[in-house]
């Protein structure tokens, strides 16, 4: 027989085990750290005057938020890799040689074309084709391309001496990188606005001096009416007729070809041809 429950028996529902509101509460913390640290990068970049500038705030919030030993950012030139900035968060690492690297060589490189690579061990790793991290001592490594509506702009590189796993950040990571190429990009398009402002303040000097001086030539050879052709030319409203600086009225053609080097040509527009030609149906420029 089944065995019925006694009076007062009530079910009671398991608790939920610590180690899974302690998993749920490592998750949260671990994404707020996230955010915090894709607004800090956001503000510490936008903050940069320069190239140089935002990589070295991205790296510093990189570094101190995903914790690698080693932190590179690279703009991209055409078909090289120019470094920006190095940074490590150890005493103890040589800094490696990696101011320049093409497109497609070595890790960095591979990243550059726009595909992030991610590497536990670059000794056993065929991609790792230079020596350069290897003999400063880095096992695993992370590069992540800086993309923009131009396309790749630069790479994000960080290493590590212990065994890292970074592709299980990669989301993270690529949220990073997209940051920095928005900062890297901001300061690339000041450059150039700076740039250009800068050659057009030159060009506006080089203008003025050039006026001053056909100003002071034009004194100097007693030409007045070089300064009225320059400025107001009184002209008669009827015959056309242009008054001189000694109240003498000249022929709008003779008073510009005595004073400068513009030569005429006489002919007739399609009104005045129709007037003195009505007979023609179509009239011809003559």
């Amino acid at each position: 027989m089944p065995v019925l429950p006694r009076h007062g028996d009530r079910t009671k529902k398991a608790p939920e085990p610590d180690l899974q509101r302690e998993k749920t509460g490592d998750v949260s913390r671990q994404l707020a750290t996230e955010i915090n640290a894709l607004i800090s990068l956001g503000k510490n970049t936008s903050l940069a005057a320069s190239p140089s500038q935002m990589a070295d705030a991205a790296l510093g919030t990189i570094i101190d938020v995903v914790q690698p030993d080693f932190g590179i950012l690279y703009q991209r030139s055409g078909n090289v890799l120019n470094s920006l900035g190095i940074k490590s968060n150890r005493d103890d690492i040589k800094m490696p040689d990696m101011e320049q690297l093409k497109a497609g060589e070595c890790l960095c490189g591979l990243a550059g074309n726009g595909v992030a690579v991610f590497s536990e061990n670059i000794h056993t790793d065929n991609r790792c084709t230079k020596n350069t991290c290897k003999a400063a001592g880095f096992h695993s490594f992370a590069a992540m391309p800086l993309v923009q509506d131009a396309g790749v702009i630069g790479v994000l590189a960080i290493a590590s001496k212990a065994t890292r796993n970074f592709s299980l950040q990669a989301p993270f990571l690529e949220a990073l990188s997209h940051q920095a190429a928005i900062g890297l990009n901001n300061c690339l398009l000041y450059a150039k606005v700076k740039s250009r402002a800068a050659e057009l303040e030159k060009q506006v000097k080089a203008l003025t001096r050039d006026r001053k001086a056909r100003k002071k030539m034009a004194v100097a050879f007693g030409d007045k009416d070089a300064k009225q052709l320059c400025g107001m030319l009184p002209i008669c409203s009827s015959c056309k007729k242009i008054r001189d600086s000694a109240a003498s009225w000249h022929q709008i053609e003779k008073y510009i070809c005595d004073r400068s080097d513009a030569q005429f040509s006489h002919s007739l527009c399609p009104d005045c041809s129709k007037v003195i030609y009505p007979g023609l149906e179509y009239p011809d420029v003559f």
